[in-house]
């Protein structure tokens, strides 16, 4: 089957099949799962990167659009580069194997623009119930300690996690109740976002099928720019590989130097000539020492 001219309308028509995502791109809800891994830098040069696994809310003209509390990089933060992969199909039983993966940037969104604030009800439950138990905590002692070295809150003690289950179950009376205001949500940290990808590809299939996997991507030179038609890429490459070594000894010699090819390394002029001395003088000790006996 042919490619959309989009990644984008080719990531909305396969998920609309599947049931996850309505015609236009915006998620169907649970129970039906829809979320990809996404990857942010460390916070400082040294640092691993961040990684963590977020529904999708939908899809549009431009990218992927989500949800999370503050930073997409978690309480590690991070800067506006990420790439993500997204995931369908059961190996090897469900039909279909896909893979895929977008590298991009973040970009932040106005929230009451983005999505309409009854949209992921129980994240936002979650967020503002976390929001009060910091609050509540700091209130109690002057500081929200213990805190681990990223700045993350820690729940030492069974009385905790009580406590936050009980904020957890109060805020979702009041959502529905009707009693839970946007002004509040966004205060304890509600945040929209859409990933804009300058590259996306995707990989159908898997080693087990009749021919393969397959592989196709597309690019863009900007974040809002037109894509190129999607390209088959061979499925599985490796950097920079130039051909079959047939040695794992590397030999560099000068480009300027003839060179000759013996037991799959590769040799110059000079290098065989001081190859051939060294036999030579070899040969000869041996014989003197023969004739000596």
């Amino acid at each position: 089957a042919s490619m959309k001219a989009s990644p984008l309308d080719e990531f909305i028509a396969r998920s609309h099949a599947r049931g996850q995502c309505d015609e236009h791109g915006v998620a169907t809800g649970f129970p039906v799962p829809w979320a990809f891994t996404l990857a942010t830098p460390g916070p400082t040069p040294d640092s691993p990167p961040s990684s963590r696994n977020i529904g999708i809310h939908h899809v549009d003209s431009e990218g992927f659009v989500f949800a999370c509390r503050g930073h997409p990089g978690g309480a590690a933060g991070g800067g506006s580069l990420a790439s993500i992969c997204f995931l369908a199909g059961n190996y090897p039983n469900a039909g279909f194997e896909e893979q895929w993966r977008a590298e991009g940037i973040i970009q932040p969104l106005d929230v009451s623009e983005a999505m309409p604030m009854n949209a992921d009800q129980d994240l936002q439950v979650q967020i503002v119930a976390s929001a009060a138990f910091s609050e509540a905590r700091r209130a109690k002692s002057g500081s929200s300690d213990p805190v681990d070295t990223t700045g993350r809150l820690l729940l030492p003690t069974d009385e905790d996690a009580a406590t936050l289950d009980a904020r957890v179950a109060a805020v979702e009376t009041r959502r529905a109740a009707g009693k839970l205001h946007d002004s509040e949500i966004e205060r304890a940290g509600f945040r929209a976002y859409r990933l804009a990808p300058s590259r996306v590809e995707v990989l159908a299939g898997g080693p087990s099928w009749p021919n393969g996997p397959t592989r196709h991507e597309w690019t863009r030179s900007s974040h809002a720019g037109t894509w190129t038609p999607p390209t088959r890429v061979l499925p599985y490459n490796v950097a920079n590989a130039k051909g079959t070594v047939d040695m794992r000894v590397d030999v560099k010699c000068r480009r300027d130097s003839p060179v000759s090819a013996w037991g799959g390394l590769r040799w110059t002029t000079f290098e065989m000539m001081l190859a051939a001395y060294a036999l030579g003088v070899t040969a000869a000790c041996v014989l003197l020492l023969r004739s000596g006996m």
